[in-house]
């Protein structure tokens, strides 16, 4: 039997209901995602009750059981997992997914990184280093993690040699693509917007949105100057955070394999 119910703390951004429950745990979700929710009217949605069996709107007789929010179900649709709710631990932004413990962490390969997996071997010598890196870590670790990656890597592959952009092809043949969302473009838009990735480089902001979205625990590339970037990545993580995603560790393959004490 359901407990006693409690009210929840509501608040809502760019068209997300966001939940808060004891202990600082936030639910955030589109409000488009449930029609009675989209329907109703501000003072509806903000008197919401909790038990332990879920959130409860009694003004429009509205229920949403954790279990079913957890599989990415708002009520009215199934979503993909790519697509389903986050839950945020904590007051503060989150970096990195989390606990790993049971499945393969899921690593979202940047173009750059597929990029230096494939051609001949560079004559510079900072590139050559690149390189090697990126091949050790993939022959280490690519049946250790689930890959993945997105339309956008897809699209930027096909750039440039077509020899080459064949053999970037072959590499990440039959590996999970992730699609565009209308979160992932709302985000990519929110991380241009805060100047955390350059309005000119509106590719690299989707790179990070569709890992963001889809709940990877790694982001990997070798792009430095706009999605690594020392110098803007706390605004990312912070960004995502405020759009209720976690940020993956955003990292490169040299770093993982120092981190693993192994020289290639």
């Amino acid at each position: 039997m359901p407990g006693v119910r409690h009210k929840a703390d509501v608040a809502f951004e760019d068209g997300r209901i966001v939940v808060r429950l004891g202990g600082g745990v936030l639910f955030s979700f589109p409000i488009a995602g449930n029609p009675r929710l989209e329907n109703a009217t501000p003072e509806q949605l903000v008197h919401v009750e909790v038990d332990e069996t879920g959130l409860h709107w009694p003004d429009i007789d509205e229920d949403l059981a954790f279990a079913g929010l957890l599989r990415g179900d708002w009520g009215q649709f199934v979503r993909t997992p790519k697509e389903a709710m986050r839950v945020c631990e904590g007051d503060a932004p989150q970096y990195g997914a989390g606990d790993t413990e049971g499945r393969k962490p899921v690593v979202y390969l940047e173009t750059s990184f597929v990029s230096y997996l494939a051609g001949r071997w560079s004559i510079k010598d900072d590139v050559r280093a690149n390189q090697a890196a990126s091949r050790a870590w993939w022959a280490l670790m690519k049946d250790r993690v689930a890959p993945v990656v997105s339309y956008v890597v897809w699209n930027e592959i096909a750039d440039g040699d077509e020899g080459l952009a064949s053999e970037r092809a072959e590499i990440i043949r039959g590996l999970p693509s992730w699609k565009a969302s209308p979160e992932s473009e709302e985000l990519a838009a929110r991380l241009i917007k805060a100047h955390a990735i350059p309005e000119t480089e509106d590719d690299d902001a989707r790179h990070v949105a569709v890992a963001a979205v889809g709940g990877a625990d790694v982001l990997l590339t070798w792009n430095c100057r706009h999605i690594n970037n020392a110098m803007t990545l706390s605004k990312t993580v912070e960004i995502i955070g405020q759009a209720g995603f976690v940020c993956p560790v955003i990292t490169d393959p040299a770093q993982l394999l120092r981190q693993m004490e192994y020289t290639p």
